[in-house]
This record gives structure tokens, sequence and C-alpha cells, in this order.
């Protein structure tokens, strides 16, 4: 079952010029949905600077040792 939804024109031009041989709207949508670029593509495309870059960075590192924390307090509860 479809659903309708309501674009600018802009949207509309934007999607209808990506839109490949046989590919319906929804196709278009999906496929763009799909794509997630890594950062380390969009670091070199500049598409972000390198101060965000390295806030990224920072922030990722963060993540890791919050993570680790997390994985010895869960093996020291498994121990016991």
């Amino acid at each position: 079952m479809g659903r309708v939804i309501m674009v600018t024109d802009e949207v509309y031009e934007a999607l209808k010029r990506m839109k490949r041989g046989g590919e319906s709207f929804s196709d278009v949508i999906k496929r763009l949905l799909k794509f997630k670029p890594r950062l380390t593509e969009i670091a070199g495309s500049k598409t972000i600077s390198r101060k965000d870059w390295e806030r990224v960075e920072k922030e990722l590192s963060y993540q890791r040792e919050l993570d680790e924390a997390r994985r010895r307090y869960l093996l020291r509860l498994i121990e016991k």
C-alpha cells in the first residue's frame, strides 16, 4: 500500500534528477536513505571543517572510553 507525502517543488525536482532508469520515487528515496558515508569520506570532502572533525574524533574517543569502562564493569559482574 502506498502513502502520499508532500514535498516542495525543489525537493521534487532534486528527486526527479536523481532517478535512475526504471526507478520510482520510492526507490530513489530508499536508495538515498541507505547511503551512509563513512566519516573518513566526509573529512576529505571539505564538507566538515578540521575543527569539527577534531571534535568528532574527541567524542568518538570519549565514547570508546565509556564503552571500555562499561565492558570492564560487566565483566566484573559476570565474574562474581
